[in-house]
């Protein structure tokens, strides 16, 4: 809104991940399961994805 030549500020959001694994929020790499919609994993549980998530049978997209 504009009110005397003012413009309130622009809030901005930032996406949050979680780890469906640990539940922590995830900071940095984001390792996404191309199968299931919304799995992610983080760095430290990615290395076991294949212990914890489909049997190892779903590949995984790194993002940042």
């Amino acid at each position: 809104a504009v009110i005397s030549g003012t413009k309130e500020p622009e809030t901005q959001q930032k996406l949050v991940v979680h780890c469906d694994e640990c539940q922590n929020v995830i900071e940095g790499k984001i390792y996404c399961c191309k199968t299931c919609f919304d799995y992610d994993l983080c760095g430290d549980c990615f290395p076991n994805s294949s212990l914890v998530h489909a049997n190892g049978s779903h590949d995984f997209a790194m993002e940042t």
